[in-house]
Formats: C-alpha cells, sequence, structure tokens
C-alpha cells in the first residue's frame, strides 16, 4: 500500500517517513479515524496540548491509507479477502501479503479454527523489523474483550543483524496481567504431546488439522510447522520427549492408513532414519492402522500400564 503513495526507499527520509505512517495506521482502535488521518497529515495535539509530529502527507495520499485501512470493516476473514481483491493494488508486495492471509486462512480451516481468526489491517506492531504477517491473540468477544493478551509475527531478517546468515523466525510475548486475569486456575504440568509429522510439501494444513482432532478427542498434540526432513523432525519430537509419533503421507492417505511410532520404544532407530523410504521399510518400533481407528487406538495405547 505504501509503494502506491508516490515515493519510495530511494527518499533519504522514506524510512522516517515509513514509520510515522504505520504508527499512525496502529492508533486508529484506540484513537479513531480523526487522530489517524491528522497524524497522517499535520499533526495532532493531544488533550494535554503534546503535538505529535505527522507524516506530511497530501489529502490525496491520506484518502489512499484511510481507504487501505477500511477494508477492516469486513463482516469475516473471508470476506476480508474478497476486498482485497476488489482493491486497486497489485503490486508484487500486495500480492504476496495477499497470498500469506490465503495460506493462514486455509491452515485455520482444516485446524477447525476458522470462527477465531480476523484479518485487521490496522494492526501494525512495529512493523520497522517484521517481515510477514504480524498477529495479537485476543480473549472474549465484542464489548467483553480482554483485549491482547499476546502478539508477535514474523521477522526473518532480525536474526540476521546477530548472524551473518538470514534465519527464519516467527515469535511472540505473552502480557502476563492480562493472561493472569482470564486463567481460572493455575496452570498443571501437561504431559508430552502427541507428535505429528509433515512429509510432503504444502502439507503442514492437513497435519494441523489431524492435530486439531486429536485435542478435539483429548489428547495433546503438535504438529512440524518447519521446513526439516523426516528425521529432523523425529530428533525435534525425541528432544520433547514425545511418546508417540504420527505418519500420514501420500501412501497412507491413499490407503486409509496412518503409521504410528513409538517414540520411545524406537528412539535408538530413529536416529538412523535416512529417509522416508527407510521409515516405511523398516520396523522402528511402528504399527500401521486404519486413520478412522486411530483415536481408539490411542486411546487404548494410553490406558495401558
Amino acid at each position: 500500500m505504501l509503494a502506491e503513495l508516490g515515493w519510495d526507499d530511494s527518499d533519504p527520509h522514506y524510512a522516517a517517513r515509513r514509520l510515522t505512517i504505520l504508527r499512525a495506521m496502529d492508533k486508529l482502535e484506540r484513537l479513531g479515524a480523526d487522530a489517524v488521518e491528522a497524524l497522517l497529515g499535520e499533526g495532532r495535539a493531544d488533550a494535554s496540548g503534546d503535538v505529535t509530529a505527522g507524516a506530511q502527507l497530501s489529502p490525496d495520499q491520506i484518502a489512499q491509507v484511510m481507504a487501505f485501512l477500511n477494508l477492516r470493516d469486513a463482516p469475516s476473514h473471508h470476506a476480508f479477502l474478497q476486498k482485497l481483491d476488489a482493491h486497486p493494488l497489485s503490486n508484487a508486495p500486495w500480492q504476496e501479503g495477499r497470498a500469506a492471509l490465503a495460506d493462514l486462512a486455509e491452515i485455520f480451516a482444516q485446524s477447525q479454527g476458522a470462527d477465531a481468526l480476523c484479518f485487521d489491517c490496522a494492526i501494525v506492531r512495529g512493523l520497522d523489523y517484521y517481515t510477514g504477517c504480524v498477529f495479537e491473540l485476543e480473549v472474549g468477544e465484542g464489548a467483553h474483550t480482554m483485549g491482547a493478551v499476546g502478539g508477535g509475527g514474523r521477522y526473518d531478517g532480525l536474526v540476521a543483524r546477530l548472524k551473518s546468515a538470514p534465519v527464519p523466525a516467527t515469535g511472540f510475548s505473552l502480557g502476563i496481567t492480562r493472561l493472569a486475569l482470564v486463567l481460572d486456575e493455575p496452570p498443571q504440568r501437561a504431559s508430552p504431546p502427541i507428535f505429528v509429522a509433515v512429509l510432503e510439501k504444502g502439507a503442514h494444513a492437513r497435519a494441523l488439522a489431524l492435530a486439531q482432532e486429536l485435542r478435539a478427542a483429548g489428547f495433546a498434540a503438535e504438529a512440524y510447522v518447519g521446513s526439516g526432513g523426516l528425521k529432523a523432525q523425529l530428533r525435534y519430537a525425541d528432544k520433547r520427549g514425545m511418546p508417540w509419533a504420527i505418519l500420514e503421507g501420500e501412501d497412507e492417505r491413499q490407503s486409509g492408513h496412518v503409521t504410528l511410532k513409538d517414540m520411545q520404544s524406537g528412539k535408538a532407530q530413529s536416529a538412523e532414519i535416512a529417509s522416508n523410504q527407510a521409515w516405511r521399510q523398516g520396523t522402528h518400533a511402528q504399527e500401521r492402522i486404519k486413520r478412522s481407528e486411530l483415536v481408539a487406538a490411542l486411546k487404548k495405547l494410553q490406558r495401558t500400564p
């Protein structure tokens, strides 16, 4: 959106002006549209008389920014994506951002969490170092919302400031005071989750959906969200002390089965696995069971001493 305002990073004042615009946008929820328009223009004086300098945008540029912010009034995240498609902007960063939001919508849908997802273009969260989607976690709805109890985003370039190579990363922080207010009881130590492996590119949504299914059945479950191969995934599960790993690749889906691996019994063997083919050809303390019987099999194993 900022690329359409008529100036770019060749302007020596671009970085500072960009931050001024983003900070003004971030104040929409708290101060309202009139205050944001003032901060995008000449500036604004608060109730005490202190003046915050504005971004010095022209009236036409301010109208462009406000039109973008008005996209947030969509009744659902699907409607928001439709508004994005109808918006006149079409540059490469815009298309990349739209694709990232669509991927998130698909993951939430597969994880049965679509009702909890809301896209809001007024959430900024320090985009001077974030490189992708930013997010906030709210508790409650409407007038009963507690507000954000946590937030964060993607920041691929942040780690690179300390290391010579870029490192992809996503992180968030929690607001302890607000979080404490919504907790009904002290947290209890949870058992390690069941691990859901990802064997194919683009299969993260299916893995997250399976993890959500297990949670609905009363299990703690975690789907792999990195880009490592099977061997790296098993090492991660071993390090976390996860008792079981579930493998559901293309072969399993076609036959209606999943592979269930006992991580404790197969810990020594798993370090020797070099490929997905080796997994399927070996034993490695694993069992092939019907997909429809997975929950029942895990409950039976849970009861076994």
